[in-house]
């Protein structure tokens, strides 16, 4: 085990982004957590031990208590008074975006761990323009191809929006990936003008893709 975990980085001003290994954080769950586990495979309890010792981490690292985390009615995690946060996990790490919420309304994040995606991605996640944007970003340095990039920040995307819109039907090819406000970060254009919601803050969702521990994160963070 290599002393460089976990893997910290601060993805912008009051946003902080922990990734690690699932099978070293493991602590226990809270008595408060003990129906999210209740009735789940272990790989299932495996993933959630892991994500709820990892915000527990960054909470303390914003000089927070730990306390439990809980879920919504929509099953997503329901994330401490003044932080709005989202998690990913693969076959081997894990990944919590946390940031404040008098700073972000929302946050997403996904791993991209060069899982393959199969060759149908091309029709049904993303456009040969997209791909375009993703290497004028110069993401691919990242270790990772633009296929999969785009897929995981996508996949962002749909975690960061969701507590604002609600719309859980949003599919890949119902928003498009464009250039940022800087060269290195992504925006999205919306596909379909009858989701208002999405169109309302689309404008400002600002994605970030940077590597840590191993594996490229690709963060989408909603600006107030």
């Amino acid at each position: 085990m290599t002393t460089a975990w976990p893997s910290i980085t601060y993805v912008a001003a009051e946003a902080l982004l922990v990734v690690d290994l699932l099978d070293r954080c493991q602590n226990p769950l809270f008595s408060a957590e003990a129906e999210l586990a209740h009735n789940v495979t272990k790989a299932r309890r495996r993933e959630l031990m892991a994500g709820r010792s990892t915000v527990r981490h960054a909470l303390q690292l914003f000089g927070m208590e730990p306390e439990p985390i809980l879920q919504t009615k929509y099953g997503t995690p329901a994330w401490p008074q003044g932080f709005c946060g989202s998690l990913s996990h693969s076959h081997k790490h894990i990944a919590v975006l946390l940031a404040r919420s008098s700073h972000f309304s929302s946050v997403g994040v996904d791993i991209e761990d060069g899982r393959p995606l199969g060759a149908e991605i091309s029709t049904t996640v993303v456009t040969a323009r997209e791909l375009q944007v993703i290497n004028r970003a110069r993401w691919e340095t990242l270790g990772s191809t633009a296929e999969g990039l785009a897929f995981s920040a996508k996949e962002a995307v749909f975690k960061c929006q969701f507590p604002i819109t609600l719309d859980a039907s949003l599919d890949f090819l119902d928003i498009r990936l464009q250039r940022g406000k800087s060269i290195e970060t992504l925006s999205i254009q919306t596909v379909d003008s009858s989701r208002s919601p999405l169109t309302k803050i689309k404008k400002l969702i600002n994605i970030h893709a940077l590597k840590a521990s191993g594996v490229t994160i690709v963060c989408a963070l909603l600006d107030r």
